[in-house]
């Protein structure tokens, strides 16, 4: 897929989220907005990790070995928008402390699993170059 294609697609589906979260907020209230800001947030961090995607596949090979990262960022979006639906439509009985604290932790965890994707596969490239230079040491 073309690159301004999936970065158009990327922000029509990021317009259509924050137009549902306006439609279902029952009053603009502290956890309406911190949902807000993490569904930007969860959108440019998946965006910013799937472009690096996009810049590192040169060969088959090195897709292969970036597909867990790109897989987790997709995952992360699927899970932060039912969770952000969720502190939408009870904004106003659940507290902001726990909105912030469980968008963290699912934040976190992303990052975390997506990072170690890809230092894997750094790793990898690594060793296969070790491989084909006929190098025996590690």
């Amino acid at each position: 897929m073309n690159r301004k294609i999936f970065t158009a697609i990327t922000f029509l589906v990021l317009i259509l989220i924050n137009s549902l979260f306006f439609l279902l907020e029952h009053g603009l209230t502290a956890t309406f907005w911190i949902t807000f800001t993490f569904v930007w947030v969860a959108f440019i961090s998946s965006y910013s990790f799937q472009m690096l995607f996009w810049h590192k596949l040169q060969t088959p090979e090195k897709g292969f070995l970036l597909l867990s990262s790109f897989t987790v960022t997709i995952i992360y979006e699927l899970i932060q928008f039912p969770i952000c639906i969720l502190f939408t439509l009870q904004s106003n009985s659940i507290p902001s402390k726990i909105t912030i604290l469980v968008n963290i932790i699912i934040l976190i965890v992303s990052w975390i699993l997506t990072l170690g994707g890809l230092l894997g596969s750094n790793y990898i490239q690594k060793i296969n170059a070790r491989k084909s230079n006929h190098r025996t040491e590690l």
